[in-house]
C-alpha cells in the first residue's frame, strides 16, 4: 500500500494505491486488506489523519492476532489442556 499525495495538496485528495499482490508480501495480505478498507472510509483528509489511522489499524490488527493466538486452535488443543481427573473420581 502507498499514499499518493497530489502536487496540489492540501487542496487535492489523497489516494491509497494498492499494487498487485507481491509474493514477498503474501503473508501480509490480510493486514493490507484491513488497512486498505479502513483508509477507504471517508473522514480522512490530511497526511497525518492517514498515517495515524494506518498506525492504529496495524496496532489493532496485531493485538487481535495476539489474542486469537491465545485461544485453542483445535479440538486436540482443548482436550490436551483439559483436566478430566475431577470427572473420573
Amino acid at each position: 500500500l502507498r499514499l499518493v499525495i497530489p502536487k496540489t495538496y492540501p487542496g487535492g485528495e489523497i489516494l491509497v494505491d494498492r499494487a498487485a499482490l507481491d509474493l514477498d508480501s503474501f503473508f501480509f495480505d490480510d493486514l493490507q486488506n484491513v488497512i486498505h478498507e479502513r483508509l477507504a472510509r471517508s473522514g480522512l483528509r490530511t497526511v497525518t489523519d492517514f498515517l495515524e489511522t494506518w498506525e492504529s489499524t496495524v496496532r489493532g490488527y496485531y493485538m487481535e492476532q495476539q489474542q486469537l493466538s491465545l485461544l485453542p486452535s483445535s479440538f486436540d488443543d482443548i482436550l490436551q489442556n483439559a483436566n478430566f481427573d475431577e470427572f473420573l473420581s
